[in-house]
């Protein structure tokens, strides 16, 4: 049985990480950190876990062997290298984190602690793009030097994603 802490409800997709690891018989998430505790302990209420508020006592506990990480960019380097240093296997949502350097830290960690690490991308399993790969891969269509793909969604003009997602303190970017 894996054990599953869940890190930050900020990102958009971070219920839907939950719910899909409940579908799992042999996953359990036992515990919730959120950077914001009211957010994380109604969030740890809704899916029958503990709340826990302070993130290095989330990442001492036994029953963690991973962490879904969902909190801001901003905080991704300073979460994935304590979780990495605590010996916890890490799943994170994109981006990495907001500059080089920062997932150069996040690496050096990893490979440190020896753990499994995995980030979203989950254009790389579509069916369609599966199956671009492989065309390409047979050679039907030749020797491919160049591929460009636009892969988007319409959370911005439709308004679905959430105002803060606009903060570059914390999302990154510039706009």
């Amino acid at each position: 049985m894996l054990k599953v802490a869940l890190i930050s409800k900020w990102h958009v997709h971070a219920q839907g990480y939950a719910e899909t690891l409940r579908t799992f018989p042999d996953v359990t998430i036992t515990c919730v950190w959120d950077e914001e505790p009211e957010r994380g302990r109604e969030w740890a209420k809704s899916l029958e876990v503990d709340f826990e508020e302070d993130l290095n006592k989330i990442l001492a506990r036994d029953d963690v062997e991973g962490v879904i990480i969902c909190s801001p960019t901003s905080k991704h380097a300073e979460i994935m290298k304590k979780a990495a240093q605590a010996g916890k296997n890490i799943f994170t949502e994109k981006a990495m984190a907001l500059t080089k350097k920062e997932c150069e830290e996040i690496t050096a960690e990893v490979k440190k602690a020896g753990i499994k690490f995995g980030i979203s991308f989950p254009a790389r399993t579509t069916p369609a793009n599966l199956y671009v790969k492989s065309v390409i891969d047979s050679g039907l269509v030749g020797k491919v030097t160049l591929l460009r793909i636009r892969n988007g969604h319409d959370g911005a003009t439709r308004n679905w994603l959430p105002e803060y997602w606009y903060d570059e303190s914390k999302a990154g970017g510039e706009l």
